[in-house]
C-alpha cells in the first residue's frame, strides 16, 4: 500500500499552474481573433444600470424560461452536475439521491403527488416511536439484492433522524442537545452540523450501523433532512431550499473505531472510516459550479 501510495502521489505531479508569468499574454491584443459582428453589437441605444428590482426580475424570468425548457433536471448537457446526490434520473431501483428535487419542496416525508410546490414543511414533534423505529429494518439485505432503499424505508429514516435531532438529551441534561446547535448553525451562516456518531448509537443503533456500513446510502437522506428541518426555523435555509442551489451537509465525527492507514485495504470501501496522520501536501482547491450568472460587459444584459 504504501509503495501504490508513493506512486500515486508521482503520477499525480503539481497540476497545471494558471497564474504563472505568461499569464498576462491571454489578454494581449489580437486584432485578428477580435473581431466582432456588427448585426450582433447594439452601439445605438443607451443602457442604463440595473435596478434591484430589475435585476431580481430578470432572474425569476430566467429561472423560468430553464424551467420551461427542462434545464433544471439532473443531467442536462451544457449543465455541471454535483456529486452531491444529483445523479442521472432513470428508470431503475430509486436510491437516496434520485428524486430528491423534486421533493425538496414538499413536507417531510412526503411524495410530490400529495403535496403541491407550494406547500410548506410540517413540524412533526409527537412522532409515536413506531413510525421511526427501524430496528426491525433490513437494509442490508435490500442492498445485497442490488435494490436500492424503497420510498417507504426512505421516510422512516428521515422521521428518525429529524426525531433525533429535536429530542435527543444527554444524559442528565432536561434539554434536547441539537436545536441549539442548529441555532448557532444559523447564527454563524455554515453549511454543516456537526454530529456525534455516539449520540446517534445511543439514539438508534440501526442507524448508526447503517451509516457506518453504507454511508453512500444514507448520508444524502440526512443531509435533506437537515435542510428541510433548518428551513422550517430559519429564513436563510428556507432560500436555500426554495433555490435549490446546494444542500446541508451532516458531519459526523467521533467514530470509535480508529483504523491504521497501512492497514486501509478493499473492504474499506464504502464504509465510514477514521483514520489518524498528519497532512503533508494536498491539491487545490477545485471549485464546482452550481449556478453561473454572466453579465454582458456591453449592454449589462444579465
Amino acid at each position: 500500500l504504501a509503495d501504490t501510495a508513493e506512486r500515486e502521489e508521482e503520477d499525480e505531479g503539481e497540476g497545471e499552474d494558471l497564474f504563472g508569468d505568461d499569464m498576462a499574454e491571454d489578454y494581449m491584443e489580437n486584432p485578428e481573433l477580435d473581431q466582432y459582428d456588427p448585426s450582433m453589437v447594439d452601439d445605438a441605444s443607451v443602457h442604463e444600470a440595473l435596478t434591484v428590482e430589475q435585476r431580481l426580475a430578470a432572474e425569476r424570468a430566467m429561472d423560468g424560461r430553464d424551467r420551461r425548457r427542462g434545464r433544471s433536471e439532473p443531467g442536462t448537457p451544457g449543465f455541471p452536475i454535483s456529486s452531491s446526490g444529483m445523479s442521472d434520473a432513470g428508470s431503475g431501483p430509486e436510491t437516496p439521491g434520485s428524486g430528491r428535487a423534486k421533493r425538496r419542496r414538499t413536507r417531510l416525508g412526503a411524495t410530490p403527488s400529495e403535496f403541491g410546490e407550494g406547500d410548506d414543511l410540517e413540524d412533526d414533534k409527537d412522532v409515536p416511536e413506531y413510525e421511526y423505529d427501524l430496528t426491525h429494518e433490513k437494509l442490508d439485505e435490500t442492498l445485497s439484492k442490488g435494490l436500492g432503499i424503497d420510498s417507504r424505508l426512505e421516510r422512516k429514516i428521515k422521521t428518525c433522524f429529524q426525531q433525533f435531532l429535536l429530542r435527543f438529551k444527554l444524559e442528565g441534561q432536561s434539554e434536547p442537545r441539537y436545536p441549539d446547535m442548529l441555532r448557532k448553525m444559523a447564527e454563524e451562516n455554515q453549511r454543516h452540523l456537526d454530529v456525534n456518531f455516539g449520540h446517534l448509537q445511543q439514539w438508534s443503533a440501526q442507524l448508526a450501523l447503517w451509516i457506518a456500513d453504507h454511508p453512500a446510502r444514507v448520508m444524502p437522506i440526512l443531509n435533506e433532512t437537515l435542510l428541510f428541518e433548518a428551513a422550517l426555523k430559519f429564513g436563510t435555509y428556507k432560500s436555500l431550499l426554495d433555490s435549490e442551489e446546494t444542500e446541508l451537509r451532516v458531519a459526523v465525527h467521533a467514530f470509535p473505531v480508529r483504523e491504521p492507514i497501512r492497514e486501509l485495504s478493499t473492504r474499506h470501501l464504502d464504509r465510514l472510516v477514521s483514520v489518524a496522520g498528519v497532512v503533508t501536501k494536498r491539491t487545490k482547491v477545485f471549485n464546482e459550479v452550481k449556478r453561473l450568472l454572466l453579465r454582458c460587459a456591453k449592454c449589462n444584459f444579465l
